[in-house]
């Protein structure tokens, strides 16, 4: 793997990683509108899941490359970016149902 199509892969886990965390910040920020439509909720957090899942798809690609790599900030970038999504996601997909339900 070159240096361009590691750069390429890692413009993609941010992008898929990016689309996820959007997803999951506009969901927090407009839970009051939310809490009344739980089908919108499910749907935005597998949606978010989705873009998770792509990014780790990219990732996966670079990791069976990683022994013949050099250091990428932008790698690095992108993984640290996608560990946060994965934690925001973890979170809000706890909470949600404590949330919702203090709201009934």
């Amino acid at each position: 793997m070159n240096d361009d199509e590691l750069n390429q892969l890692a413009m993609a886990m941010l992008t898929n990683a990016g689309h996820a965390k959007k997803i999951l910040a506009d969901l927090l920020a407009h839970i009051e509108e939310c809490a009344h439509a739980s089908n919108n909720i499910e749907k935005e957090l597998t949606e978010a899941s989705d873009w998770l899942r792509k990014a780790h798809l990219k990732q996966n690609q670079v990791m069976q490359h990683a022994d013949k790599l050099q250091y990428s900030l932008l790698l690095t970038h992108a993984q640290d970016t996608l560990m946060n999504t994965e934690t925001i996601y973890f979170l809000v997909k706890r909470l949600l149902p404590l949330i919702l339900n203090s709201k009934k």
